[in-house]
């Protein structure tokens, strides 16, 4: 992000078109429903949904609870989303990036 409050796109890649990923810093602190896999966490200004088919994973691609995920993630920490379905809101895996 420039001083300005402006996103700048280190990379765009076009690999599967059925396929969405994005990573950046969380923006907010992430909400969840009190369960412990089934929230919301912004990334860029986009709210990214998980539920119970989400699989969480930590910055060692070590798979980690919702809960896990929602206690340690904090207002500028990289993550990584991904959702292979493009008509499906909910996030297929949410990480930890490095």
């Amino acid at each position: 992000m420039d001083g300005a409050g402006d996103f700048i796109v280190a990379q765009v890649e076009r690999d599967d078109p059925g396929e969405t990923e994005l990573r950046g810093p969380v923006d907010g602190r992430p909400a969840t429903s009190g369960d412990s896999f089934t929230g919301m966490v912004s990334i860029l200004g986009i709210s990214i949904l998980t539920d119970g088919s989400t699989e969480f994973e930590d910055a060692n691609d070590v798979v980690i609870t919702g809960t896990k995920f929602f206690t340690d993630v904090n207002d500028g920490d990289l993550v990584g989303f991904k959702n292979n379905d493009p008509a499906d809101v909910i996030a297929d895996e949410v990480e930890f990036e490095d």
